[in-house]
């Protein structure tokens, strides 16, 4: 239980902190080692040595955290010094005594916090070492808490051996400087010191002293007295005299102090007036104990660190300039599934396959030829009883006091779970989560690779499917039906498609086949044929006949386009007219159907006048915090009213734009308005505007950003730039430098469409985007999908493990915002809580909404 602090109590604690003249002194590489390896082992991102002054914690040292210190008041050390054992607090919000402090409800926004008081000799708790999350965690283990406990003692005993270096640099430069003689007798009995005082005192340089038989020097000391003292005796001070180079001669006093390092005698003698006796002893004396006391708490911080590094979830390994084992600890030992005693002092060759020792050996040698500092970082798979696991290891040389790389340290991560659940994530990503099929970004790779090899193995067809009725189907009997015919509509197609064939669920009722061979009109129509009598058959749907049947569109390339977006565009134009002209046909794209080319270049011409016309205008629609409902800010939504065509989508003329480059200009219109209109929003709601990939392959976007906030006078926080990972599929390097400079402005970034990328999960390694936005599909599919409700959790838990806002878009339902919420989805954007309004219209309430 929390103890009050007597006034008397506080004074002796902080007289006893001035003591240790430890306030606001600069980094120590010790106290820093001690929070780094609290952060680590605890797996928190901040960790403190925290002294508590009058008014003030001050931060020792710090892991995580930028500022030095607090007022008191306000800081949780202060309660942690007035218990005995560590104090925890598992959820600081729901603590009543922190629940309101401005370090949980602002920066850093602690939510964990385990402190072990730091306490002196003499019982005064002078601060803590703590550990801080900025989520709240499990408490922790009495084993943990110990070893967080041993760790604060630990920086207690630092505490306590710098004062002891203090005294110890004193006490030597005391034998340096003191008035009396101070004279060092080494085994062989020759001088091995020989201060000042002495070349004072006893009229011999000390050049020509050291190294010469003490008998030499003092003959008139018997020699049974030196003997003793070299023996390790400490009898009585005796007397002596000595002649100095003039012939005369001085009665001086000997005390002899001997002592033994690793067995090799040694005696210190000093060599004074009477009168000075007792101080020169116990200088000498004083030296010696400070020496012993530094020798034992370098012990015993070996003992503790060898202890942490066994206890450390990690895998730890350190091998000689040999390549042999001198380390391995338990979690390596539990790793390799082999016992310590069959690793240590083994080399490669004995431990492994020639060929897994050879690679090894080179892999040791190219690591001591790292310049110092470097870090080699690899991955690698290892069999055990157990099955495979996946290791990440850090590995480095480490160097002597010469310099030379003579050990080499490997730190690893067992990482088996985390790619399996990567992997996990990866397949859903790809695939239908109803079907099991490919979904639309699988074919479409599929379909880019078949074209890049399409003018060596020939033309191919592309089959898009559409169920005839389907909707009435759903509409009628209910999605669950609904799904499972599209379930066994899969397992039909998928009978009915050659071995080489490409079968993929676009969404809906629609379906892709990417069908290679020659002859690709006569095969399309065979597999065309073949479709049309698989589905022909009524589904037999829990007792329920269910007939339905399938319109089918197909193009051919290189005939019909060369590219993936051109030929999906001619087979859907095609699958157009054969649902136009009569449903349960097919029909091949011809030319003279592309009435939608004629109108895109119509449209293009169009745009090129349209910005010079004015005839562009922003939308924004809404971003509302999930819970509590609270607005945040707007998306910025381009729209083009027409003056004959109407209001135009985006979808119909971006493309156009990045055709023709005017997406430039567009882009440049869209930016500058969006942060002016921004800029007379309430000072808390943020505007996202998005950027097209074609931006990015233009000099000057980071310079045009950052014009328009200084015109518009909108603080860069408040700006959040969106981007598709198409824009990081290209100069990959160059665009994530533009990005980069971006954060540095302080602008926020969001990665649009998340969860459909095949390589979205990769991105996140290399870039901390500050958002994440969940595909809508995922969102429209949550409440009857358990497998689109698991994407979307995966998403939400890898957005927080790596601290990214998530946000769900196109959410239309009362039912989708549920299922959402129970997945801690951060923001909600959709038709359920707002339509894009033009900035006039704009309503800035945060429980209404625009």
């Amino acid at each position: 239980m929390p103890m009050e602090l007597s006034s008397s109590d506080e004074a002796l604690r902080q007289e006893t902190l001035r003591r240790y003249d430890i306030l606001h002194t600069p980094p120590e590489g010790f106290f820093d080692k001690i929070v780094q390896m609290a952060a680590s082992v605890f797996q928190v991102p901040i960790s403190l040595v925290t002294l508590v002054d009058d008014d003030t914690q001050w931060f020792k040292a710090r892991v995580g955290l930028d500022i030095c210190g607090t007022d008191r008041s306000v800081s949780f050390c202060d309660h942690a010094i007035r218990q005995p054992d560590v104090m925890v607090v598992d959820d600081a919000l729901k603590d009543p005594r922190f629940r309101d402090n401005p370090l949980v409800t602002g920066a850093p926004f602690i939510r964990f916090y385990a402190g072990a008081p730091i306490v002196a000799p003499n019982g005064s708790a002078l601060g803590s070492l703590c550990i801080i999350d900025t989520k709240p965690r499990p408490r922790p283990s009495e084993q943990e808490l110990d070893l967080l406990q041993q760790m604060a003692n630990l920086v207690m005993q630092q505490l306590e051996t710098r004062v002891l270096e203090s005294v110890k640099r004193g006490a030597i430069e005391l034998a340096r400087t003191t008035p009396d003689a101070v004279v060092v007798i080494g085994t062989q009995r020759e001088v091995m010191f020989w201060n000042r005082s002495a070349e004072r005192i006893l009229g011999r340089a000390r050049e020509t002293i050291v190294g010469r038989s003490f008998e030499q020097i003092f003959p008139a000391i018997q020699g049974e007295k030196l003997q003793a003292a070299l023996e390790g005796s400490r009898d009585a001070p005796f007397e002596g005299f000595v002649i100095l180079p003039d012939g005369s001669s001085r009665a001086i006093e000997f005390t002899a102090a001997p002592w033994n390092d690793h067995g090799r005698p040694y005696v210190g003698f000093m060599i004074r007036d009477i009168t000075d006796r007792k101080k020169a002893r116990a200088s000498l004396e004083a030296a010696l104990a400070l020496a012993e006391a530094s020798k034992r708490e370098v012990e015993d911080s070996r003992r503790f660190l060898d202890a942490v590094i066994e206890n450390l979830p990690s895998v730890v390994l350190a091998k000689d300039e040999a390549s042999r084992y001198i380390l391995a600890n338990s979690a390596a030992e539990t790793f390799l599934g082999v016992p310590r005693s069959a690793i240590l002092g083994k080399t490669p060759e004995e431990l492994f396959p020639a060929w897994r020792a050879q690679y090894i050996l080179a892999e040791d040698a190219r690591i001591l030829g790292l310049q110092e500092g470097r870090i080699l970082e690899e991955e690698y798979r290892h069999a055990t009883p157990t099955g495979e696991r996946v290791l990440k290891t850090k590995k480095l040389a480490i160097r002597s006091t010469d310099g030379q790389a003579n050990r080499i340290l490997a730190l690893g991560e067992d990482i088996t779970e985390e790619r399996a659940t990567a992997a996990r994530i990866a397949y859903m990503a790809h695939h239908d989560p109803l079907t099991s099929l490919a979904n639309r970004v699988a074919f479409n790779e599929r379909l880019a690779s078949a074209l890049r090899m399409a003018p060596e193995s020939g033309d191919f067809a592309v089959l898009y499917l559409d169920l005839d009725d389907f909707k009435s189907v759903n509409d009628t009997l209910g999605p669950r039906i609904g799904d499972a015919v599209l379930t066994a509509c899969a397992r039909r197609l998928r009978a009915a498609i050659p071995e080489d064939a490409f079968l993929a669920r676009f969404g809906g009722d629609e379906f892709a086949i990417l069908l290679i061979g020659d002859d690709p009109d006569t095969n399309a129509r065979d597999l065309a044929d073949a479709l049309h009598r698989a589905l022909a058959e009524p589904f037999d749907i829990d007792g329920s006949p269910v007939t339905l049947g399938t319109s089918i569109g197909i193009a051919v390339a290189l005939r019909h386009a060369a590219t993936a977006e051109e030929l999906l565009r001619c087979a859907d134009i095609a699958l157009y007219e054969a649902k136009r002209t009569g449903r349960g046909t097919l029909c091949f794209f011809d030319p003279d159907l592309d009435q939608v080319t004629r109108d895109r270049h119509a449209l293009g011409k169009d745009l090129r006048e349209a910005l010079a016309r004015q005839q562009f205008e922003l939308h924004y629609q809404p971003v509302y915090a999930a819970v509590p409902r609270q607005l945040i800010g707007y998306e910025a939504l381009l729209r083009w009213r027409h003056p004959d065509r109407g209001m135009i989508s985006p979808a119909e003329f971006i493309p156009i734009a990045e055709e023709t480059g005017l997406i430039h200009l567009l882009g440049e219109w869209v930016l500058h308005t969006a942060c002016q209109e921004a800029a007379t929003w309430p000072q808390d709601l943020q505007v996202a505007v998005n950027l097209s990939p074609a931006q990015f392959k233009r000099e000057g976007l980071v310079k045009l950003v950052q014009t328009c906030l200084e015109q518009s006078g909108l603080t860069p926080a408040r700006l959040e730039l969106e981007i598709t990972e198409s824009v990081l599929l290209d100069e990959t390097l160059a665009n994530f430098s533009i990005l980069k400079q971006f954060q540095s402005l302080g602008v926020k970034i969001a990665l649009d469409d998340f969860g459909v990328g095949y390589s979205s999960l990769s991105y996140l390694r290399s870039f901390p985007f500050d958002k994440l936005k969940i595909d809508r599909s995922f969102v429209t599919e949550m409440p009857s999908s358990k497998q689109a409700a698991a994407i979307v959790r995966a998403i939400t838990t890898l957005g927080h493990s790596l601290g990214m806002i998530t946000t769900a878009e196109g959410v239309e339902t009362q039912e989708q915002l549920d299922a959402l919420r129970q997945e801690r989805c951060d923001l909600i954007q959709g038709y359920l809580y707002g339509r894009p309004l033009p900035a006039e219209q704009l309503v800035h309430k945060g429980g209404q909404g625009a």
